[in-house]
């Protein structure tokens, strides 16, 4: 792939999703989440059910979706792929990302 200077964010766009899970799955997770709050003495807690995905704006296809972990990791995952979409250019986004094999 050339290195194309286009900045990323204009081509590509990043969002958290909620995962299509069953009521009984999500009600688990919830579960969890309470109880490894409660029990884990470094405060960690389960995943929140979201994925960070980012997606071409001109056909909304995803090229990348990943587990965002918990809420709290979820916010900070998305504020640093909006940061490297915004000061990156499609390939290095893609390279950084790796969003294709080299």
């Amino acid at each position: 792939m050339s290195d194309d200077p286009t900045r990323a964010a204009d081509v590509l766009e990043a969002r958290l999703d909620r995962r299509d899970e069953s009521r009984l799955v999500r009600a688990g997770r919830l579960v969890a989440g309470l109880l490894g709050g409660a029990l884990a003495s470094d405060g960690a807690a389960a995943s929140a059910g979201v994925d960070l995905v980012v997606s071409r704006r001109d056909t909304g296809r995803e090229v990348l979706r990943t587990e965002a972990g918990t809420l709290e990791e979820a916010d900070r995952l998305l504020v640093a792929v909006r940061r490297d979409l915004d000061s990156q250019s499609v390939t290095g986004f893609a390279r950084g990302w790796h969003l294709f094999d080299d």
